[in-house]
């Protein structure tokens, strides 16, 4: 029997999530008694047990004493197993385990179905390319005959999941509806993969009905080849409460579309009420089913029930992203979706309810809270990981543990990559393939082990990064008066916001329809930023390959932004000076500087221009803080520090590296730049970005970049600024440099250069030019966020001036403020300074110098009243209308663990 992948939504799994410790299975009772094991374990309702031992049987050489045909059964039953336990990691392992088995015993058919199987894992790890080719190559390597039909099909089925993904919807249906339309052409096939390829053509129509403006005629084919899906799952010999619930939330999901209400949620409650009776509630599959029955039922009015199934898929959803977190690898983007949808449904029907006449309790209260950080949490917290215990403390062990890490999962990825390529031909490579799986199970044991002795150190970290929530009353606790935390949660255009003073708290649910919210999100950036945009297809920041015209300023969305996010607070609870603001999702997109606190007429906007409009980051200060447990274990004293002003005071510049006209030789004559006004506002030929970009990697390309006079400049005046100055620049901007004379100071550390982001020079994590060097590789002349997060840089507050250094890490969907900033507060940063989008080279060196100085002029106001202020002072500043549009100063943005007013 093939193994059923889980095919709930289009979205991917992580490819290592948790590598569960490996039991000794084999030691312990004959390979004889094997099947038989797995069996009563699964009858007993411990699936988990059953997957260990067919795991532990494959991964210890324990197969000695079975034929090919039960090590094949033996095999399909592990890996149907691992499926309904949503275990992708353990489904990978095994796969890789079985291709090495079957291809030293030459087995050619359980060869065949391996490959299949890992296609389909390569699949839900988002690795599309190398599924692509192993399902390609079964496809034309199958003779097509009763024996092979099933691995065809499967096969088939692999590559239209593919081109769904790929939003080609009508190739996906080319492919399977002739499989479809003509059962009898393929003999052979079992009733699980025809589940498979009905539920996949279903997939197909019902995305091609809804991206085509909800086509009935799709809607109602999918509809009927969901139905079949669920007639198949139930013929299965060997059905699983998996299969047969993932087809009848499939056939829920369209009937809903269809305006078929009752239907839906009848199928969808018995899609939940199976996972339920084999205790199988605890993943991502539960999560989904249970988050959309929340749903129907609340826009049923069946209030109690929905919040119910929300609360259980919540859990769910977090029981399976915390199994990533904490495993070798890190949980995908995709992984956060589950909790982040759970929890949206939790909120959408206690606010229904509440719009019927019955207010939340305030346990209810402490749960929309819990709710809406732990689905923030999943954004930062895949960035973070083990290595984030540097923000809480400098222990050796935790270094060292840190490093022994790193260089394990380094490895771990080398290997999954090259047993990909092996297994493209796994006959010839037979007795390679199974050393690089064999190192790979070593690997994986020794990773597990290494977490487990870890644990005690790693709780060291847990309350400023990790993932467990604060209450609502810890937090009013932490709270000064004069102090407005704003907690926002939003997946695609639905938004939750928490207002919370020291003495009360209000939530409401901000109306937006449809994809408003994204829209309205999408003309703020392209009001402000001309070279990235904002996807609302795939809600995606996207940095754009050319320089694209600006907008013309979009005063009403911006307007409307604050109205719809932020006045009910202000509202309700009064407004204050200091506001901490955590975002997620669509929300943490906003340059919240920008946003106007009333709306502003065309009459009005003649007479006043931008000096006198009330910007948001003008009249109040803004600090962002991703984590609540972090703020909460900050000023609750975990890491209570004195406050040494003299330390604080200290500067560190680097940057304005010897590329342009200052390469080489040339770079001395940058050290003696004019330091006036003319340097900063030169600009002959257009705007100089500080933005890496350039078509290849090396030092030619590298030193063509555009030198960056106005750096010079900027970095003069900070040091000027404080005290006891260390400056790194021109060609003293070297790794080792940076290493040896920044680690493990205090004080302020300013970086003016190019930014480069992930994707350019075909880098897959941002990282900040330093001077390229002829002897050295051009790899050495870019530090990246990975690298940054291994030093030692616990500085008061660092200041990233170049472009989008507050932007994601290179996946490509995850949050904004998880690349190069996450990096800095990874390495011991208590705050950061750093940009949303593009940085032009003269305006940074007007603005940020005069950040710094009004942080050391008047401490007590902190860095976010320090930026306020600035912003302020610009704006007062009739010599410097030509910096007045909030592109200059609006994509600054101060972040940390806890504010310092």
């Amino acid at each position: 029997m093939s193994n059923a992948r889980p095919l709930i939504l289009v979205l991917s799994i992580a490819v290592f999530g948790l590598l569960i410790p490996i039991v000794h299975a084999a030691e312990s009772f004959g390979t004889t008694d094997l099947a038989s094991q797995v069996a009563d374990a699964k009858r007993d309702g411990n699936w988990r047990r059953a997957g260990d031992i067919v795991l532990a049987a494959f991964g210890d050489d324990g197969l000695g004493g079975l034929d090919d045909a039960a090590a094949l059964a033996l095999y399909e039953t592990g890996s149907a197993t691992l499926s309904a336990l949503d275990d992708a990691s353990g489904s990978l392992a095994l796969d890789e385990m079985a291709l090495a088995e079957f291809a030293n015993r030459e087995f050619e058919e359980g060869i065949r179905r391996a490959t299949l199987n890992l296609a389909s894992s390569y699949f839900w790890g988002d690795e599309l390319e190398q599924a692509r080719a192993l399902a390609g190559q079964l496809m034309a390597s199958s003779p097509r005959d009763a024996g092979d039909n099933d691995i065809y099909v499967g096969a088939a089925s692999v590559r239209a999941h593919i081109d769904r993904t790929d939003k080609n919807y009508d190739e996906c249906i080319a492919l399977l509806q002739p499989v479809v339309d003509a059962p009898d052409a393929f003999p052979g096939v079992d009733p699980n993969t025809w589940f498979i390829v009905h539920r996949g053509l279903s997939l197909c129509y019902r995305y091609q009905g809804v991206a085509n403006d909800y086509d009935m005629a799709a809607l109602e084919r999918a509809a009927r080849y969901a139905e079949a899906a669920v007639r198949y799952a139930q013929r299965d010999p060997e059905p699983t409460a998996t299969s047969l619930s993932i087809a009848l939330e499939s056939l829920a999901r369209v009937q809903w579309e269809l305006g078929r209400q009752d239907d839906a949620i009848r199928n969808q409650q018995q899609a939940a009420g199976l996972l339920e009776s084999q205790g199988l509630d605890t993943g991502r599959d539960y999560s989904i089913i249970a988050s959309l029955l929340s749903i129907y039922l609340a826009r049923n009015d069946r209030f109690d029930e929905a919040l119910e199934y929300a609360r259980r898929g919540t859990a769910a959803g977090r029981e399976h992203y915390l199994r990533a977190f904490f495993g070798p690898g890190k949980p995908t983007a995709n992984d956060t979706i589950y909790i982040a949808y759970a929890a949206n449904a939790f909120f959408e029907a206690l606010k229904a309810r509440e719009d019927s006449g019955e207010p939340a309790t305030p346990e209810e209260l402490d749960a929309v809270f819990d709710y809406a950080q732990f689905s923030a949490t999943t954004e930062i917290g895949q960035s973070l990981k083990i290595t984030a215990a540097q923000a809480s403390s400098r222990s050796a062990a935790l270094r060292a543990y840190r490093d022994a890490r790193k260089k394990m999962q380094n490895r771990w990825l080398e290997l999954s990559t090259e047993i990909g390529y092996l297994a493209s031909d796994s006959t010839a490579f037979a007795e390679t393939l199974a050393a690089r799986t064999e190192e790979k199970q070593r690997l994986t044991r020794r990773l597990t082990t290494q977490q487990a002795r870890a644990s005690a150190d790693v709780s060291s970290y847990l309350g400023l990064w990790g993932t467990d929530s604060v209450s609502i009353a810890a937090l009013q606790d932490v709270l000064a008066a004069d102090e407005l935390l704003l907690h926002i949660s939003s997946i695609y255009s639905y938004v939750t916001v928490i207002a919370i003073t020291r003495d009360d708290v209000h939530w409401y649910r901000p109306a937006f329809e449809n994809d408003e919210f994204c829209e309205l999100a999408r003309r703020h950036r392209a009001s402000l930023s001309a070279t990235t945009d904002l996807d609302c297809e795939d809600r995606i920041v996207a940095i754009t390959p050319t320089f694209r015209e600006l907008q013309p300023f979009d005063f009403a969305a911006n307007a409307t932004l604050y109205g719809r996010l932020f006045a009910p607070a202000v509202e309700a609870l009064g407004d204050k000076p200091k506001w901490i603001v955590s975002a997620n999702g669509l929300a943490s997109t906003l340059a919240l500087p920008a946003l106007l606190r009333q709306p502003v007429s065309e009459a009005e906007l003649a007479s006043r221009g931008f000096a006198d409009l009330p910007w948001l980051g003008r009249e109040t200060a803004l600090f962002l803080a991703p984590r609540m447990s972090a703020l909460v274990a900050w000023r609750s004293g975990v890491r209570d520090e004195p406050n040494d002003d003299r330390a604080s005071r200290l500067v560190a510049v680097a940057g304005a590296p010897c590329i342009g006209r200052f390469t080489g030789a040339a770079c001395a004559r940058q050290a003696v730049a004019l330091d006036d006004e003319s340097v900063v506002f030169q600009n002959p030929e257009g705007p100089v970005l500080r933005r890496g970009k350039s078509d290849d990697l090396s030092f030619e390309s590298l030193s063509r970049l555009p030198e960056l006079p106005a750096a010079m400049t900027e970095l003069r005046r900070i040091a000027a600024a404080g005290d006891s100055p260390v400056s790194l620049v021109g060609d003293a901007l070297t790794k080792p440099q940076f290493r040896d004379a920044l680690q493990d100071r205090g004080g302020i550390l300013a970086i003016a250069t190019h930014a480069l982001a992930a994707g350019e020079l075909g880098i897959d994590q941002p990282a900040l030019l330093l001077t390229p060097s002829p002897e050295a590789d051009a790899e050495q002349a870019l530090l990246s966020a990975g690298e940054i997060a291994q030093l030692s840089l616990p500085y008061d507050w660092i200041l990233l001036s170049g472009c989008h250094t507050g932007g994601p890490d290179g996946d490509r969907r995850s949050a904004v403020f998880t690349g190069l900033a996450l990096g800095f507060l990874q390495a011991g940063a208590k705050a950061l300074l750093v940009t949303q989008f593009e940085v032009q080279d003269a305006s940074s060196a007007n603005l940020v110098p005069e950040f710094v100085g009004q942080y050391l002029r008047n401490r007590e106001s902190g860095k976010a009243g320090a930026l306020q202020s600035s912003i302020d002072r610009l704006l007062r500043d009739a010599d410097r209308t030509a910096l007045h549009h909030p592109r200059h100063w609006a994509g600054y943005a101060v972040l940390g663990a806890a504010p310092e007013w």
